[in-house]
C-alpha cells in the first residue's frame, strides 16, 4: 500500500526529524534549497552530536538555507541578522530535540507501522499536508489531494511520508503517554468556566499621567535625574566599516553572448521560421513562451519605457530589430494596434526574450576578484590599496542592536544595508581587521574595521532633551499617583465615587455592557488588577485605590452588579474547556520532560569549526 503511494521500493528513511512549523514549510515547500556558494566539499562532516548521533553539515546548512529562502520569498526582503541568528539556533534546537525524541521513542518501545503511516496519509491528512491542496476559497481540495496521492512519485511523497513517520505520529504517541498521566477535574472545569463567563457591571475612575496638565522642571531637577540615571544614557560601543563591493551582475561577455543568441533568432526569423515556434523553444520569458510569445493587449506604461518606445512605433505585422531592456534582449512582433473604448492606444504584441545571464566563468571571476582583494588587504592591512580602482566606502559609526530589539531593520548598517555577517564581524574584531568574502544577492563584499569606539556616557547637554522628557514623565506619574490616593481618601471619608471624582475634576467611566475579566477598560487596558479586583468585591462596595506604579495609573472601582455564569452554558462548553485544560497540562508535561532529557543528554556543538561565528556565514574549513 505504502509502496504504491511512494512509487518507490523500500521503507528505510534516514533520520531526518524536523520539528516545528518552519521545518514543515521547508520540508514541503523548500526542497529547492541550494547549498551555500562557499560550502565545503566534505559535506559528510558533522556540525554536532547528540548522544553520539551526528548532525550532518550538509543537512544542517541545507535546512538553514531553506529557512532563509522561504523568508525571502514570503517577505521579498533579505533576512535580518537578528532573525538569521534565531533561525540558526532554531534549526540546531530542532535537530537536537528530534534526535532526543527518536531515542526516547525507541527506549519506550513505541513503533510506527506502515499501516499507521498509510492511514494517516490517506484517511486523515494533517493540516500541514492539506496546506498544499487548498482551493481559492480556503477549503481543502480532497480530490486534488488524492489525485496527487495516486500519481505523484517518490520525490514528492518521501518528505511527506518522512514527516508523518518520524515527527507527527511519534509526537502524538508521546502526547498520548503524557495524556495518560494527566487528569482534569470537574472542579477545574467549573472554575475555568466561571472565570470565563461571569460578568459584572461596574463604574470606575482612573487617574493617569495624561490627566496631569503640566509640570514644572528646573535645571536642578534635570541635573539630579541625570546624575542618578547616567547609565541610562550610556552609548553602546560603536564601530564603522570600510568596504568594497563587487557587483554580481553579468559581464560584458555575458551581455554579448545574449546579444549573439538574439541575433541568431533574428536570422532565423529573416529566413522565415515561425515566430511562435521560436518563442516556444527559445524565449526565456516562461509566462509568454508557452503562448508562442503572446503578451496580449496592453497600453503605454504597462511595460518598461524602452519596450514601449519600440513597440508603439511599429506597424502591425512587422518584427522589430533586437533591442535591450533591463530584462535582456528582445525581438517583438506587433500583431494588432487599436484605440480602445477609453480613447487610449493599445497594442497586441508577442516577443522573444533572451535574458542576460551571469555565466559560471563570470561568477568565478567575480568571487576570485573579491577573494584576492580580501587576501591582499589582509597581507597589507590596507583595503584601499587592495581594492585598486574600485571605490572603498566607509559607514558612519553604528551600534550593535540588543538581542531583544525588533527585527525590522535592526541589523541594517548605514550605507551598507543588511549584509549577513557584517554586524558580527564589526563587533567581533579590532580596528584594521579584514573580513573574508561576504555576499548578498547583489554583490560580494570585503570589509575592514575602520574604527571601534568604546562605550561612553555623554554629558548632560548632549542628552538634555531626553532627560527633560523623562523628568516630565516621572513628575506626571508622581502627581497622578498622588491624585489617585487623594481620590481614594475622599471615598474612604464617605464621599461617593462620583462626588470624589467631581471634586478632583476626574471622569467617571461606566461601561454600557457588563464586563468580563478580559474586557478592555478605557484608560486602563484589559486583564488588569482592576477587573480582577471587581470580581472579588461584593456588590455595592468601592475598592481601595488600585495602584499600577509602572504606568503611573491609580484606579478606584465600584461594583454595581454581579451576573453569575449561566450554568446551562456549561453543558455546551464543558468538553471544549476540558480539552483545552488537558492540552495545556499535556504540553506543560511534555515540555518539562523534553527539557529534562535534554539536560541529561551529551550535546556537542562543532558549528564554530565551519562558521566564523554562530552569527556569521559558512566558511571553508580545512579538509
Amino acid at each position: 500500500m505504502l509502496a504504491k503511494i511512494r512509487n518507490a521500493t523500500g521503507l528505510i528513511i534516514s533520520l531526518f526529524l524536523l520539528v516545528g512549523v518552519g521545518f514543515i514549510i521547508s520540508l514541503f515547500f523548500g526542497n529547492r534549497s541550494r547549498m551555500r556558494g562557499n560550502m565545503p566539499q566534505h559535506v559528510d562532516s558533522a556540525v554536532g552530536k547528540v548522544d553520539g548521533e551526528e548532525i550532518k553539515l550538509s543537512v544542517y546548512d541545507q535546512q538553514l538555507e531553506a529557512q532563509r529562502e522561504a523568508y525571502q520569498r514570503q517577505s521579498g526582503q533579505a533576512v535580518p541578522e537578528a532573525l538569521s541568528e534565531r533561525m540558526r539556533e532554531g534549526v540546531w534546537d530542532a535537530f537536537v530535540q528530534s534526535i532526543l525524541m527518536e531515542k526516547q521513542i525507541k527506549a519506550l518501545g513505541l513503533r510506527v507501522t506502515d499501516d499507521m503511516v498509510y492511514n494517516e496519509l490517506t484517511e486523515n491528512p494533517p493540516r500541514e499536508l492539506q496546506a498544499g491542496f487548498m482551493t481559492e476559497s480556503g477549503e481543502f481540495d480532497e480530490t486534488a489531494y488524492h489525485q496527487a496521492l495516486a500519481s505523484a512519485g517518490a520525490e514528492f511523497w518521501l518528505p511527506r511520508e518522512m514527516y508523518v513517520r518520524t515527527t507527527l505520529l511519534p509526537r502524538r504517541m508521546l502526547e498520548a503517554l503524557a495524556e495518560a498521566s494527566v487528569r482534569v477535574t470537574s472542579n477545574e472545569i467549573e472554575t475555568a468556566f466561571r472565570a470565563e463567563n461571569e460578568k459584572a457591571r461596574i463604574r470606575y475612575v482612573a487617574v493617569s499621567p495624561q490627566d496631569i496638565d503640566s509640570v514644572e522642571v528646573t535645571d536642578e531637577d534635570l541635573q539630579a535625574y541625570y546624575t542618578a540615571h547616567q547609565e541610562d544614557y550610556r552609548r553602546p560601543p560603536r564601530a564603522s566599516l570600510a568596504y568594497v563591493a563587487i557587483d554580481k551582475g553579468p559581464s560584458e561577455a555575458d551581455i554579448q553572448k545574449a546579444h549573439e543568441r538574439i541575433l541568431s533568432i533574428e536570422e532565423k526569423l529573416k529566413r522565415g521560421t515561425d515566430f511562435g515556434r521560436l518563442a516556444r523553444i527559445h524565449s526565456d520569458d516562461e509566462g509568454s513562451a508557452a503562448q508562442s510569445g503572446d503578451l496580449g493587449w496592453f497600453t503605454r506604461g504597462k511595460m518598461v519605457p524602452e519596450f514601449d518606445q519600440v513597440v508603439f512605433a511599429m506597424e502591425p505585422g512587422t518584427i522589430s530589430a533586437p533591442f535591450r531592456t533591463e530584462f535582456g534582449w528582445h525581438v517583438v512582433r506587433l500583431i494588432e494596434k487599436r484605440t480602445n473604448d477609453a480613447g487610449v492606444e493599445e497594442v497586441h504584441a508577442a516577443h522573444i526574450l533572451k535574458k542576460i545571464k551571469r555565466s559560471v566563468a563570470t561568477m568565478e571571476a567575480q568571487y576570485d576578484q573579491a577573494r584576492k582583494i580580501a587576501d591582499d588587504a589582509k597581507r597589507a592591512n590596507d583595503l584601499r590599496a587592495a581594492a585598486g580602482d574600485l571605490p572603498v566606502l566607509t559607514t558612519p559609526p553604528f551600534s550593535e542592536p540588543p538581542p531583544n530589539s525588533p527585527l525590522g531593520g535592526s541589523d541594517r548598517i548605514p550605507t551598507l544595508g543588511t549584509l549577513e555577517g557584517a554586524m558580527a564581524f564589526a563587533f567581533g574584531h579590532e580596528t584594521g581587521a579584514v573580513s573574508g568574502v561576504l555576499e548578498s544577492d547583489e554583490s560580494y563584499y570585503v570589509l575592514q574595521v575602520a574604527e571601534r569606539i568604546d562605550s561612553t556616557i555623554p554629558p548632560l547637554e548632549e542628552v538634555r532633551s531626553r532627560v527633560q522628557i523623562q523628568v516630565e514623565r516621572e513628575k506626571r506619574k508622581e502627581l497622578a499617583l498622588a491624585k489617585g490616593q487623594e481620590l481614594g481618601a475622599k471615598v474612604k471619608a464617605g464621599a461617593s465615587l462620583a462626588e470624589a471624582a467631581a471634586a478632583l475634576g476626574l471622569e467617571v467611566h461606566e461601561p454600557e455592557e457588563p464586563i468580563l475579566r478580559t474586557t478592555y477598560l478605557d484608560g486602563i487596558g484589559s486583564r488588569t488588577e482592576v477587573t480582577g479586583t471587581a470580581f472579588h468585591l461584593p456588590v455595592g462596595s468601592v475598592s481601595d485605590p488600585i495602584v499600577m506604579p509602572e504606568r503611573g495609573i491609580t484606579a478606584v472601582v465600584e461594583v454595581l452588579e454581579k451576573i453569575p455564569a449561566d450554568p446551562a452554558l456549561l453543558v455546551d462548553q464543558r468538553a471544549e474547556i476540558a480539552q483545552r485544560l488537558l492540552a495545556e497540562k499535556r504540553r506543560a508535561i511534555l515540555q518539562s520532560w523534553l527539557e529534562e532529557i535534554r539536560a541529561n543528554a551529551t550535546i556537542e556543538d562543532f558549528r564554530d569549526q565551519f562558521y566564523r561565528s554562530k552569527s556569521d556565514s559558512l566558511t571553508v574549513a580545512a579538509s
